[in-house]
């Protein structure tokens, strides 16, 4: 695997690309980068040509005191797919990388090839009850803390991307054409109707969930995570 530097305005994307055969792009959640993935991307990179990339304002992409909006991170998919000469990929997207990956496949359609969505969810209310209360109460906490240590800005606009930016935007899930993988574990941070309603608004769809899993399955539990999503990939 190899760093590649992107240039986009104000820096550059960072992602680590190595493999072999058709791509596959990585996207990562909140407040996390490329490395969440280092066991997809071990196993993937034998069939695959991977492509883990650091979303704007994490990993070692372009972090400046800006705010972190989804339609930036569509765009920036765009961005990279064009400089790398790759007219149309798969995608595994965790969490609000998930979110990403679900608007990308609506804008860009023709773009994605196979689509697996991993603890996704479209709207802040789409999070357990007492999860979301958890990330408001976080971000109120926040935004009081940089007023005396603007320090804090980055960390208060990756909350704000579970509430406030997850609300400005506009899923239109029915225009997802991709075969699409929507997983997410029982003990998700995502509530079960939630995962099942994103489902059933993608036409052509499978839905996984996996017993007795939280939110990190991927991480917790490898091996079976990816032998899922192989099977997917292959048979689609």
């Amino acid at each position: 695997m190899e760093s590649v530097y992107i240039p986009i305005k104000g820096g550059s994307l960072h992602c680590r690309i190595g493999g072999t055969g058709e791509p596959l792009l990585l996207l990562h959640g909140n407040g996390e980068d490329y490395t969440i993935f280092q066991h997809q991307i071990d196993y993937f990179k034998a069939f695959y040509t991977v492509i883990a990339l650091d979303t704007r304002g994490h990993g070692k992409s372009i972090k400046k005191q800006d705010t972190l909006i989804f339609e930036a991170f569509v765009n920036d998919i765009e961005t990279v797919l064009d400089y790398l000469h790759i007219e149309k990929t798969a995608i595994i997207g965790f969490s609000d990388g998930g979110n990403t990956a679900l608007l990308f496949a609506q804008y860009f359609p023709e773009k994605v090839s196979k689509l697996v969505i991993v603890g996704a969810n479209t709207e802040p209310e789409g999070m357990k009850k007492v999860e979301l209360l958890k990330v408001e109460a976080t971000l109120a906490a926040l935004k009081g803390i940089e007023i005396f240590n603007p320090k804090f800005w980055w960390k208060r606009t990756v909350y704000e991307l579970m509430t406030t930016q997850l609300r400005s935007a506009s899923f239109e899930l029915t225009k997802i054409l991709s075969p699409t993988l929507v997983m997410a574990g029982e003990n998700d941070v995502i509530k079960l109707s939630h995962t099942q309603w994103i489902a059933q608004q993608i036409k052509n769809s499978q839905l996984v969930i996996i017993p007795k899993a939280d939110h990190f399955f991927l991480v917790k539990n490898p091996n079976e995570f990816n032998k899922i999503i192989e099977s997917f990939l292959k048979n689609h």
